[in-house]
């Protein structure tokens, strides 16, 4: 009877040694996640920043700056300058087949 008591025992020191490494190897994997999730989390804080910065200087730009509507009304479409152009030489030379 004392050998069996004595080998469970034995067997469960050895499992909670596997456990205390297993416990050891999740919690230096915990930290190494922590770390990368900390540092994940200071590099979207900053391009957050630089968003907010370029949207910001993106407003003041376009404040001082005529609306994009009317630099489109003052520059002529080039491809409908290309295409009355392409009419008026078939006009002029005619089509031939």
């Amino acid at each position: 009877m004392r050998t069996v008591l004595l080998l469970g025992t034995v067997l469960c020191l050895a499992s909670c040694d596997t456990s205390k490494q297993e416990l050891a190897t999740t919690q230096a994997n915990l930290t190494e996640v922590t770390k990368e999730r900390d540092d994940l989390k200071s590099k979207v804080a900053s391009l957050q920043e630089d968003l907010n910065n370029t949207k910001t200087q993106l407003a003041q730009t376009k404040n001082a700056s005529p609306s994009a509507g009317a630099v489109a009304a003052r520059t002529p479409d080039v491809k409908t300058a290309v295409d009355a152009n392409a009419k008026s030489s078939k006009a002029k030379h005619g089509h031939k087949s």
